[in-house]
């Protein structure tokens, strides 16, 4: 009997339990979508190496998917206290009506064993198909191929799912529970009548409110001088004033704008307007530590998205060039009698992988550059400071760029070629800004006694990527009395097959030459490119999955203080409609009242991400030019289709709850 009447209970109330539902089934089908991702390597082609960069991939899922159970966890039980307190007035009608407790208790977990096992199942079901199309996406970082495609099935992402949430499903039993045995009769009756009172006056909103932006422009100014690479005083400063300043606008803001609606009082009576503002500030006062997490929260997840999404984006484009050739090997000791190649055992020379080879000097005196590039060209630091002068004869860079089938360089008479000998070929990088001030302003060196002057734009081919950041190619015969500094010798291989083969080979001479006096520098394609991938991964799915957990997690917590204020105030609302307010009236009211609630902490924490975003820049930039402008697009369409999901179901919940009583 009671098992039936827990069962009708879930299906009269499933509506009610909408945006509850709704983020169980979205966080099962997330878990099991981030979790299954090493599964997925079934069906792709992929490298050893990225196999490893997969298995490292999935250990860190791992880690991160315990924090992220507890985000969910907390929403959930947070959830949930919301709907059990507009259930106390049917508990206490059960016991007045004679129901032991125990009975009581016993079908409310019966209706939470019903919900979550089929948010369980509907969550694994949309996070089966979903982790399908993440696949591809999967792919794309990893760069591999899908012509394999399969349904895969991932039964360790199932155990974690169900093993979790039964975890977290087991605490709300608990909570429920604890909560109906303490309960008094008389408090389950009246459990939605407490009102809530104003901590704030308007007057007083109106002194607070200047402060607590002078506050958040003094953490924007201090941040955005210090950086976030450097953790000292003023960056602590920095975020105890943001956080200062974020609660206070959220406690002082509605407050002031009220008192700023007052004094327009065509606006202020108009409609609903009074309600709804009177209705915003009392909510806002009440939740302001709440709705300032979520701001806090919400630039945290704007902050890592996009950043994340500009990093990952970034690493694509270095995965283009992260070198030319499948080898490049350097040799800093005793290079002027020795050869590379000639010290290769035959095994090496008698490979039939290898397509082209050419071993080439590096020429140098040791010397900086003739000049002071804060003098010269007006920069903030000596930019001649990061390398010596090193030259490649013209002869040895045309060999190599035939090897690639590039256009080979023409020397004028007493001119040189700069090379921008790097795949990081960012605009904001030091080696960038060298080629480019050398290039622009045309300057000369001295090579054997003549001048030459720079060719106009430098070339970024990373020829000899173990060596210096810029190299200057000049003619044969001026290098013939400059001393060699290193060699470098630089390996094609006829495909991805023959390269692996090569490595191993390289690995066991260079393991047996562990004692010799050779200084041997190699820089394998494989090696970088691997490494490059397993970054990208790392920080393009840390993005997505926190970036995401945390939107959601936002949003819940505004949606349920939300469904909370159309529960508490259904009186109101029907006052209002025996008033003779027409029901589109309320529905606009409410509408309204409910965008600015979502609105107010998405609108600062955008703010709280730009000035975020600014201080980041320096160590964005570690891995290069990323357009940031891009990445807040991209982040803004995510938010504001996470956001807005949640907006339109906590809307339709909150006017269901209101229509119930006009």
């Amino acid at each position: 009997m009671w098992g039936k009447l827990a069962v009708k209970n879930f299906g009269k109330s499933f509506h009610d339990y909408a945006i509850y539902f709704f983020t169980l089934v979205i966080g099962v089908a997330i878990f099991y979508m981030f979790n299954s991702v090493y599964a997925q390597q079934e069906i792709m082609s992929v490298t050893e190496s990225a196999g490893k960069a997969m298995e490292s991939l999935r250990g860190m899922l791992s880690y991160i998917s315990v924090f992220v159970a507890g985000v969910l966890g907390f929403l959930i039980v947070y959830a949930n206290s919301f709907f059990m307190k507009r259930r106390k007035k049917e508990i206490g009608v059960y016991l007045i009506l004679g129901v032991p407790k125990s009975v009581v208790s016993l079908m409310l977990l019966l209706e939470i064993l019903f919900l979550a096992v089929a948010a369980l199942i509907v969550g694994l079901a949309a996070g089966f198909f979903g982790s399908q199309v993440m696949s591809v996406f999967t792919a794309k970082i990893f760069e591999a191929d899908l012509t394999r495609f399969t349904f895969v099935f991932s039964l360790e992402a199932v155990e974690k799912s169900v093993l979790y949430f039964g975890i977290i499903f087991a605490v709300v039993a608990v909570c429920d529970l604890f909560l109906l045995e303490r309960c008094q009769l008389i408090e389950l009756l009246h459990g939605g009548r407490k009102n809530e009172n104003s901590m704030i006056r308007p007057a007083a909103a109106k002194k607070l409110f200047p402060l607590s932006i002078v506050l958040l422009v003094a953490a924007y100014l201090l941040i955005l001088q210090n950086g976030i690479l450097d953790v000292n005083l003023l960056f602590t400063l920095s975020l105890i004033l943001g956080a200062a300043g974020t609660v206070i606008f959220f406690l002082s803001g509605s407050g002031l704008l009220v008192r700023w609606l007052q004094k327009h009082r065509n606006l202020y009576f108009k409609n609903l307007n009074l309600f709804v503002m009177q209705q915003l500030n009392s909510k806002m006062n009440t939740n302001f530590m709440s709705v300032s997490i979520v701001c806090i929260v919400l630039f945290l997840a704007i902050g890592i998205f996009s950043c994340g999404y500009g990093i990952q984006d970034v690493m694509s484009d270095k995965l283009r060039n992260v070198g030319i050739f499948d080898f490049s090997i350097t040799r800093y000791e005793h290079v002027a009698d020795t050869s590379i190649w000639e010290d290769f055992p035959e095994e090496i020379h008698g490979f039939d992988g290898m397509e082209r080879w050419w071993e080439f000097p590096v020429y140098g005196t040791g010397e900086g550059f003739e000049a002071d590039s804060r003098v010269l060209f007006g920069s903030d630091e000596d930019l001649f400071a990061y390398g010596e002068k090193a030259f490649v004869a013209l002869s040895d860079y045309n060999m190599l760029c035939s090897m690639k089938n590039m256009e080979e360089a023409v020397l004028p008479p007493e001119q040189y070629l700069v090379v921008l000998n790097s795949s990081a070929s960012a605009s904001s990088s030091n080696s960038y800004q060298l080629a480019k001030a050398i290039c622009d302003n045309g300057l000369s060196v001295s090579v054997s006694q003549t001048r030459l002057t720079a060719k106009g734009q430098f070339v970024s081919v990373p020829i000899a990527p173990g060596t210096g950041s810029v190299l200057l190619v000049v003619p044969d015969e001026l290098l013939l009395r400059v001393p060699i500094r290193y060699r470098t010798l630089d390996i094609l291989c006829t495909g991805r097959q023959e390269s692996e083969k090569l490595q191993d080979m390289l690995d066991s001479y260079y393991a047996g030459q562990s004692g010799s006096s050779h200084n041997d520098y190699v820089d394998s394609y494989l090696d970088a490119h691997n490494q490059a991938i397993s970054t990208k991964a790392m920080v393009a799915f840390l993005a997505v999955y926190l970036g995401i957990v945390f939107m959601i997690a936002c949003a819940v917590i505004l949606a349920i203080q939300q469904l909370s204020e159309a529960e508490d105030n259904r009186e109101r609302y029907a006052l209002l409609k025996k008033l003779g307010t027409d029901e589109k009236m309320i529905h606009q009211a409410l509408f309204c009242q409910v965008l600015c609630y979502f609105l107010a902490p998405l609108l600062l924490a955008f703010v709280h991400a730009v000035a975020g975003i600014g201080a980041a820049r320096e160590a964005i930039f570690l891995f290069g030019d990323i357009s940031v402008v891009l990445s807040v697009f991209v982040t803004m369409g995510v938010v504001l289709g996470v956001y807005g999901f949640y907006f339109l179901l906590t809307y339709m919940g909150s006017r269901k709850i209101v229509d119930k009583c006009i």
